[in-house]
């Protein structure tokens, strides 16, 4: 990831991170950063975050495939936050991993 990516994930302006977390999905989109660095980067930026919206922007747009059960606890761990957003997205989040898992499980 470059350093001005990194700058602006880790910037103590929301604008600027959340602007940061939504160039970084794209990339991961594009194939341009490893899932890994985008799932790792948007985790450790929604425990960071002050911010709730930012927070739930970052749980919104974790790449859940190849998740390892470590990042998935970590993922369950926002079901706790006290903002209604940000557990809104954790769950949905979680919810969209076991639709995924249980087509894996059937096709595999």
């Amino acid at each position: 990831m470059s350093d001005l990516l990194h700058g602006a994930l880790t910037d103590p302006d929301p604008v600027v991170a959340r602007g940061a977390v939504i160039a970084l999905q794209q990339l991961g989109l594009e194939g341009r950063v490893p899932v890994e660095v985008v799932r790792a980067a948007l985790l450790e930026l929604a425990a960071r975050l002050q911010e709730p919206d930012g927070r739930a922007l970052a749980l919104a747009g974790l790449p859940l495939d190849g998740i390892s059960p470590r990042e998935a606890e970590r993922l369950a761990s926002f079901l706790d936050d006290p903002h209604l957003q940000v557990r809104e997205a954790s769950a949905r989040a979680l919810d969209d991993l076991a639709a995924l898992s249980t087509i894996v499980w059937k096709e595999g």
